[in-house]
């Protein structure tokens, strides 16, 4: 009988273990394109480029399935379908969306849930790897790609061979990767201007997909070098990996840093450069003696064209003081303000010489902005070394941004080759790395709205000390009060963005689980964003915009309202003499659900309170943090029914023989009863039924008293 029992327990085991093989098999869809792309689900999820025919989809399934339906329909591999009356509406986002459900006829009957978006206004970039996308990394690039970039009219705007890896220091650590891609010509892409090499920014950390390119666009408006940028969803061999900016990479040509191009004329007067560089520490070396260089790096052995006064493309990198050694050219400044790291961009090898001359301008530089009458040792005042206008609005941008970067990277100086006898100018820009600002972290106060935060940041902590500065800076952001509110109102930039990212954004949301507070943002490795871990965070919003955007309930409300707020709290801070004006609100119906719960979840603030039987109190703006919700660590509920199971038979593996083996021993021969009775207990009756020890408890051990 035990036997029998076990092997029926057996039995059940390799029954169980089948059925779940068999329920968890795939149904590997995959979507072809009337352009041959073929696109594969995400999570269970399409989704689709903007220029896709939702009325031909051709489908296909990788599995032994024979049957399969389509919402009660029999459909087969190289069907094309119309999945038009399929449509259903996102209820958080009034986004259209398509449900289709899938049957598998077999022994299980499994079912497929599978949603799909289609994008409605965005360019499509398509890259087809040569390697696979998850070989991709800064250090390894693909020299076999394949680029194209297709409208929502599916016209080709162009498709070309390229270089692609992925790009950035920390960006290059989050799941949603950046890219860089690299023709072997320049050209003109969407009207940028001719360039070899074009980034594509993840924007991964910013939920509102605006903060770079608002900033890129308030700082050219107010005269200052910007990228120029436009909006794409990417794909990488048929995967979506979301929306982008297409951008131009901070470079010296005609068409972006438009100065001399020393880099040119070195590689040109240097067929191979050494590999050998030099770094100066000893304080006796004269730059080091005669300014406030501390250390400074250079190439050796490089060639010098005969005019090395530019153009010069310097980074303030302060994040990477220990690790410098990495660059080729660098050199350090020390004041009474503290040290800051230039890196030279560009030329990327430069000479002693070329080191020297560079460093030594900067040193005078920060000499003369360190000190109270701006002048340094060699009398000169720190006006005749900048260009006062590109630093005033670079300070602004800082400033109205509360850049949680500013002073610590990509800070960007240029200065030009010498004209007519007299020293250009170093110029501040171009402007870059605009994800971190109007509030996107909470940390280190970064999201306090009435404030100051560049002021005390370099350079800033030094030319804010100066009357002539701080009036140039009153001036210009005098200008660009009206140009903030002119984005803020209705039909203004951040409407238009909104317009211009359509579906897109709701796209991106979904693919890297934005909505959801423990699940973004996360590193590759899949563990959460080290902030969260510290107690800061980046705000996750449940709502995308309400097209109104008026309070800080959404991702775009939220970066409206602070970018509202700070203006006004400059304008009064600077005295600026400006008309005052209120927002023009969009008037428009919002298309959102009014049921939906649009609370963001912010951190470091008390959760919302709630009366009972009168809903949710609306907290102000600057307030508005429910509890973190907490997710069942990934398991869906399947899977979770199945490790009952499974905990459940272990359980009665473990105790079944324990109840057969005492149903055994009460079942022996009553003429024996005594003998089988152990000394510390009193003999069992010959009528009485020695009762089994429950399930739930741990069976008497009688070797103990």
């Amino acid at each position: 009988m035990k036997r029998k029992l076990l092997l029926l327990f057996f039995i059940c085991i390799v029954t169980l273990a089948l059925s779940i093989c068999v329920s968890g098999a795939q149904l590997n869809l995959r979507v072809e394109l009337d352009d041959g792309t073929v696109v594969s689900p995400i999570d269970d999820t399409v989704y689709l480029p903007s220029y896709a025919d939702i009325t031909s989809l051709k489908i296909s399934f990788l599995t032994g399935f024979k049957n399969i339906t389509l919402n009660g329909v029999a459909v087969k591999s190289g069907d094309e379908i119309n999945i038009s009356s399929l449509k259903k509406v996102n209820q958080t986002d009034r986004v259209e969306y398509y449900e289709l459900n899938f049957r598998a006829e077999d022994a299980n009957n499994p079912e497929y849930n599978i949603k799909l978006y289609k994008a409605n206004n965005l360019n499509s970039l398509h890259i087809t790897t040569s390697i696979g996308r998850d070989q991709l990394t800064n250090d390894v690039k693909d020299e076999g790609a394949s680029v194209r970039l297709v409208n929502k009219n599916a016209q080709v705007i162009f498709q070309k061979q390229a270089t692609v890896k992925t790009r950035g220091n920390s960006t290059d650590t989050y799941l949603k990767k950046p890219f860089q891609v690299k023709f072997d010509k320049g050209f003109d892409v969407m009207g940028m201007g001719k360039a070899k090499t074009w980034l594509l920014l993840a924007d991964y950390l910013d939920q509102s997909y605006m903060r770079n390119a608002l900033m890129y666009k308030l700082a050219k408006d107010l005269g200052m070098g910007a990228c120029d940028y436009t909006s794409v969803d990417v794909f990488i061999d048929g995967a979506y990996q979301g929306v982008y900016l297409l951008c131009e990479k901070v470079n010296i040509n005609a068409n972006r840093v438009n100065i001399a191009e020393l880099e040119k004329q070195n590689d040109a007067l240097n067929q191979q450069y050494s590999t050998k560089t030099t770094t100066i520490t000893d304080n006796s070396a004269p730059l080091i003696s005669e300014t406030a260089i501390t250390e400074y790096k250079y190439v050796n052995d490089i060639v010098n064209p005969t005019d090395i006064t530019g153009g010069y493309l310097v980074e303030l990198d302060n994040n990477n003081k220990d690790n410098r050694s990495k660059f080729d050219s660098y050199f350090m400044v020390k004041t009474s303000f503290g040290e800051n790291l230039y890196v030279i961009q560009s030329p990327e090898k430069c000479s002693k010489e070329q080191v020297e001359y560079i460093a030594r301008l900067f040193a005078e530089m920060e000499e003369a902005m360190a000190n109270a009458d701006g002048k340094n040792s060699q009398g000169k005042h720190y006006t005749e070394y900048i260009d006062m206008d590109s630093f005033a609005v670079a300070y602004i941008m800082a400033e109205l941004g509360r850049n949680y970067d500013a002073g610590s990277a990509s800070i960007y100086f240029n200065k030009d080759i010498d004209k007519n006898g007299e020293v250009s100018k170093i110029v501040k820009g171009p402007l870059w790395d605009c994800d971190n600002t109007l509030g996107n972290i909470h940390r280190n106060n970064a999201e306090d709205q009435k404030s100051m935060w560049a002021k005390n940041r370099t350079p800033w902590n030094m030319l804010t000390n100066h009357d002539d500065f701080n009036a140039s800076v009153k001036k210009h952001f005098e200008k660009a009060y009206d140009l903030i509110y002119d984005m803020l109102d209705k039909d203004g930039f951040i409407d238009k963005q909104i317009e211009t990212l359509g579906y897109s954004a709701i796209m991106d949301r979904e693919r890297w689980n934005q909505a959801d507070s423990n699940a973004w943002p996360r590193y590759e490795d899949g563990s959460l964003h080290w902030f969260q871990s510290n107690g800061d965070a980046f705000p996750t919003y449940a709502v995308y915009t309400d097209y109104v955007n008026s309070t800080q309930f959404t991702a775009v409300g939220y970066l409206a309202c602070m970018l509202k707020t700070r203006c006004d709290y400059l304008v009064s801070t600077w005295g600026c003499d400006v008309e005052p004006r209120t927002r023009t609100l969009n008037t428009k119906p919002s298309p959102l659900d009014e049921t939906v719960d649009m609370t963001p979840i912010l951190p470091n603030q008390p959760p919302v309170q709630t009366n009972p039987g009168q809903g949710t109190e609306q907290p102000p703006d600057t307030n508005l943090v429910p509890e973190p919700q907490v997710d069942n660590d990934g398991f869906s509920t399947e899977a979770i029914i199945t490790l009952v199971v499974i905990g459940a038979i272990a359980a009665i593996s473990i105790v079944l023989p324990i109840i057969l083996k005492k149903k055994k021993a009460n079942k022996a021969p009553q003429s024996h009863s005594k003998e089988q009775t152990t000394p510390q207990q009193e003999p069992t009756s010959p009528t009485e039924e020695q009762p089994a020890p429950s399930s739930t408890e741990a069976p008497e051990d009688k070797g103990e008293n």
